[in-house]
């Protein structure tokens, strides 16, 4: 959350024409093609967004968008599967290594005082079904930036993290470790066991 990506897509051509380049990895948090994010117009697929479109964001207010960048992934870039239903997403989502989801629940208030809580997408490995898969050639990613750090719901519930186009972030969400995310979902994962135990008793 805190890493400057405002170079991070300078070595992109723009995707009409990445076709003929060598293609990058890209290492900036993104959205793949087909996710579905809200704007003041209704869901829309985030590769057909535009600049200046307003997007709700998890403090319920529209922000604009300001900045919007695409990308060719090369073939066998890492990404992870997250089932529909994961995440509170209403379809498969695909994330990219560098993004963080947020896990808004009590458990992450009793471990770390917040519960609000910033979860690196690498350590959803395994969670709910979650898991990681080599990129098909082709495949398109967004990266959508804000002024400031935002919070945007994605397939529906799920909640995403785009960063501010200066690359600084106001700290305000607590990022997990790896280690820290491991643990808040173990127990996201026992929480909804013993749910679904009481509902089929």
């Amino acid at each position: 959350m805190l890493l400057n990506h405002s170079t991070a897509f300078t070595s992109f051509e723009p995707v009409s024409e990445a076709a003929e380049k060598p293609r990058q990895i890209v290492s900036a948090p993104a959205l793949t093609a087909g996710t579905m994010v809200e704007t003041e117009s209704g869901w829309m697929p985030v590769e057909r967004l535009s600049l200046g479109d307003a997007i709700y964001t998890f403090d319920g207010g529209l922000a604009p968008i300001a900045g919007l960048r695409q990308a060719r992934l090369k073939a066998g870039t890492q990404l992870w599967h997250v089932p529909g239903g994961a995440l509170n997403n209403c379809d498969d989502m695909f994330l990219t290594q560098d993004q963080h989801v947020m896990i808004f629940d009590d458990n992450a208030e009793d471990l770390y005082d917040t519960p609000y809580v910033l979860v690196p997408v690498p350590a959803l490995q395994g969670f709910r079904g979650t898991r990681q898969i080599d990129s098909l050639p082709n495949t398109i990613a967004v990266e959508v930036t804000f002024d400031t750090d935002e919070i945007i719901f994605a397939n529906s519930g799920a909640m995403l993290r785009c960063a501010a186009q200066s690359g600084q972030s106001d700290g305000f969400f607590r990022v997990l470790t790896n280690a820290e995310a491991r643990i808040l979902l173990a127990l996201l994962d026992t929480a909804e066991t013993e749910r679904l135990h009481a509902l089929a008793a």
